[in-house]
């Protein structure tokens, strides 16, 4: 009797096989290569439903894992390795797949993966939660209950050579018929069931892509999609975002649908998003992610846009050079084109109260948490007395100084900059903050000459604090904690934040953004930098331990969208060889409550590709 061939298998197979007279679309897909239209949309993206919680498009090209896998430290490389080799053992080799034999000749330059949210109770025979898990899973992981449970993954693989896809499967087809057949809306689908009870559907599009799901209701929405002209392609806002984040060779291509997503973790049933994370994006429509592998790391340049009705005014993108005020030791900066433009978009975006509880309590970073405490810890109004004159370009700034308790150490202070509109405004509020200071905090205050500048200082008798405040060239206030501090940017020095390769590499070469963060990851997290930093959990730390620096730059695209430029730059490891062989009673993440269950594939045999 002949062996059965493993679902997954038969799925893709026999789709391969609908393929009849594909000549024509071969000789057009064969026309396409691994370098895309940085504004072309990912294939098979119109048939997905555009109540999709989310969509990811990851490259297909072996070269492109490799170097993903060459960045970090040993440790760092060995995790991700792990974690590779086990989505592969659970995608392809369960299924007696390998890419480079059945997949590599014929698939095109990236694979897409969309989740869906499971409206109506699961299918008899559809996918359910494995009973034997693989490694790195647990029955109460969040990812797993909420995509597996929760949610509907649906494949789509694009087709580059549907001759070549038919000559590499069809010996593998032999002796396997399918249990469900039908044709709908013009569209012929096959369910398969494997051994072990499991369904898969599998449907050809066009003979341009196979799509992939759990069972062939599935499968009908997304024909329905198709046929409707409502697929994702048609989402406002999402072909713009696209074509803003697109590049020629992209790693990653990601797709959220924040309002659907939203809505799913309102419910309190598990979500494959963190709530979190959601919910510092609630005035959002989208979000649209490219991520671009690259010398020194990784590049994710990032859109945001909310709807028409949710437009908020827009933050100008200004020329900004204030990264010249800050030294080139600066471990952190956060800086922006205009804080009360900020102020005011941060504002409008925080919900407000409920109207049946109109005193509680909100978050402390609420914006009325923020006038209220500050209205009683200084007697000063947020908004009249600060935001009123902060109209133009801020910093925030952790500086290292020298520690005197301990030469090889150094401890760090923390500089704010806020360049004033109005002078005299500013001076009336800062000679208000001296009072209260000395008044209600009992710090001794005092004139002093640094470098030949005349500031104030605030000094703490008890505990030695020193908290400094002055002027800078183009009449920009600045507050350093910690008198050493102000040593640091008065004068201006001579090698700033702005010259360090460092920054310039991390951050955007376009000078016009409205806001820029710099984080040197090594250096904070430098035992003898003597920063108070939380220690990183230890399932984290080999990830953590890989990071060198990370630069973000914003920019304002219209009232309905934001732009980020992310750059996170990585150590390099080594060469990577072979995946390893998973030994799950070794592994920790098999014994880890709080590891994800992987849900997607990710590489073969040769550690190469997904």
């Amino acid at each position: 009797m002949a062996k059965r061939k493993p679902a997954l298998l038969l799925t893709l197979g026999t789709a391969i096989a609908f393929i009849t007279g594909g000549s024509v679309a071969y000789w057009w897909l064969r026309g396409q290569s691994g370098l895309q239209s940085p504004a072309s949309l990912p294939v098979g993206i119109e048939v997905i439903p555009q109540n999709a919680l989310m969509t990811f498009s990851v490259s297909t090209s072996p070269q492109q894992w490799q170097t993903l896998r060459s960045f970090g430290t040993p440790e760092s490389q060995e995790q991700v390795d792990q974690l590779l080799a086990r989505w592969r053992d659970r995608w392809l080799s369960a299924y007696d797949l390998d890419f480079p034999r059945d997949l590599q000749a014929w698939i095109g330059p990236e694979m897409t993966v969309a989740v869906l949210p499971n409206k109506a109770p699961a299918a008899s025979g559809s996918v359910s939660p494995d009973p034997d898990p693989s490694p790195g899973s647990s029955p109460d992981s969040p990812v797993e209950n909420g995509i597996e449970n929760d949610s509907v993954l649906v494949a789509i693989l694009p087709i580059i050579d549907p001759l070549q896809a038919e000559q590499t499967l069809s010996d593998r087809l032999s002796d396997t018929e399918p249990q469900q057949e039908q044709v709908y809306r013009g569209v012929t689908l096959q369910e398969f069931v494997s051994q072990t009870g499991q369904s898969y559907a599998a449907a050809v599009f066009e003979n341009q892509f196979i799509a992939i799901a759990p069972s062939l209701d599935v499968l009908q929405t997304l024909v329905d999609a198709d046929q409707a002209n409502a697929g994702i392609d048609t989402v406002v806002g999402y072909q713009d975002a696209l074509s803003q984040t697109g590049v020629e060779q992209p790693f990653l291509r990601l797709y959220v649908n924040i309002p659907e997503a939203q809505a799913i973790a309102a419910t309190g049933d598990p979500s494959p998003l963190p709530s979190a994370g959601l919910s510092s994006l609630s005035q959002n429509q989208g979000l649209a992610a490219t991520l671009t592998l690259e010398n020194q790391g990784i590049r994710i340049q990032t859109q945001l846009w909310r709807s028409a009705e949710q437009a908020t005014p827009t933050i100008t993108n200004e020329i900004t050079d204030i990264a010249k005020a800050l030294p080139d030791t600066t471990i952190l900066m956060l800086s922006g084109s205009n804080l009360r433009a900020v102020w005011q978009q941060y504002s409008q975006e925080q919900p407000e109260a409920p109207p049946d509880q109109p005193n509680a309590s909100p978050n402390i970073l609420h914006p009325d948490a923020l006038r209220q405490g500050l209205q009683a810890a200084v007697g000063l109004d947020l908004d009249q007395d600060f935001m009123s004159w902060m109209t133009g370009e801020f910093a925030l700034g952790v500086i290292p100084i020298a520690n005197p308790t301990a030469p090889d150490q150094t401890s760090a202070g923390v500089l704010v900059i806020a360049k004033a509109s109005d002078r005299s405004a500013a001076e009336q509020t800062l000679a208000s903050l001296d009072d209260v200071m000395n008044r209600r905090y009992r710090f001794d205050v005092s004139e002093a000459n640094v470098s030949g500048e005349t500031v104030t200082t605030w000094t703490q008798p008890f505990s030695g604090l020193t908290i400094v405040r002055g002027w800078l060239e183009g009449d920009r206030a600045f507050l350093a904690i910690r008198g050493a501090v102000a040593d640091t940017v008065v004068p201006q020095p001579q090698s700033t934040l702005a010259d360090s390769s460092l920054y310039q590499t991390l951050t955007s070469n376009d000078a016009r953004t409205n806001g820029q963060f710099f984080v040197n990851v090594e250096q904070l997290l430098n035992p003898q930098a003597g920063l108070p930093i939380p220690p990183t959990p230890d399932r984290y730390t080999p990830y953590v331990s890989a990071l060198q620096a990370i630069g973000v730059t914003t920019r304002s695209q219209t009232p309905q969208s934001t732009l980020y430029d992310i750059y996170v730059m990585l150590k390099q490891g080594r060469t990577p060889g072979p995946l390893p062989e998973v030994d799950a009673s070794a592994s920790p993440a098999a014994t880890d409550p709080d590891t994800p269950k992987e849900t997607s594939p990710a590489d073969d045999q040769d550690g190469a590709t997904p």
